[in-house]
């Protein structure tokens, strides 16, 4: 049971994720046995990113040769690496200063190709055009993001913080953040969704124009961060 208790564990995980999104504890939870044997072996949260980076890779291999199955496998292990590579950092003490780390850059380049092999996958052109939509406001938010750290601009408190704390009562206050920080935010757990994604040209064009949704929201905020 002790020896249970130390692997299945989110000490090391972003405590402020687990907290607000139920996704984000679950995920962390299943990917701490890969940070357990990750620190046994020696490995680094860089190992573990290039990875992640690898296992996408092939997921996207058999994506677009029709095995689904082993495109499941494939990127479910990488999207639990994704969920690794940050307790391993806390826990070996070798978290990154740097605001555009290797970790998040690895991240933009994995999801630009799996909407890549979703294009040329399903060979529709609404689909390139809801694709490219995506992926251009996913990195003009990450150029206005880039400029609010220069910035040093501080994040401003969440609406739910800042009015709905004081309003409604703690328990209600909690299910709405976990609702909004799971389903209104983009984040590593909203890439579940590419596991649905290659089914049907409409359940990805309803998908990537979902991530475009969440994109343009965090553009206007980040907008609105920058002009306070």
């Amino acid at each position: 049971f002790k020896i249970k208790k130390m692997i299945f564990t989110t000490k090391y995980a972003n405590q402020n994720l687990i907290k607000t999104s139920f996704l984000n504890y679950l995920l962390y939870l299943v990917s701490s046995p890969i940070v357990f044997i990750s620190k046994t072996l020696g490995f680094s949260p860089n190992n573990l990113t290039i990875l992640s980076i690898v296992s996408c890779a092939l997921s996207s291999f058999f994506l677009l040769n029709y095995s689904f199955k082993t495109y499941v496998c494939f990127f479910i292990f990488s999207l639990l690496l994704d969920y690794s590579d940050g307790p391993l950092a806390r826990m070996t003490n070798k978290v990154s200063s740097s605001k555009l780390n290797f970790d998040h850059l690895s991240d933009l380049f994995k999801i630009f190709l799996l909407s890549l092999c979703l294009c040329l996958l399903h060979n529709n052109k609404i689909l390139f055009i809801v694709a490219f939509s995506f992926i251009f406001l996913m990195l003009f938010n990450e150029i206005i993001r880039g400029k609010i750290d220069s910035q040093n601009i501080k994040s401003q408190k969440s609406f739910i913080e800042t009015k709905l704390k004081t309003r409604l009562n703690p328990s209600l206050t909690i299910l709405i953040q976990q609702v909004y920080n799971t389903f209104f935010i983009f984040h590593g757990h909203s890439l579940i969704l590419f596991l649905f994604m290659p089914i049907s040209e409409d359940f990805a064009i309803i998908g990537l124009l979902y991530f475009s949704f969440l994109s343009f929201k965090s553009v206007l905020i980040n907008i609105y961060k920058q002009n306070v």
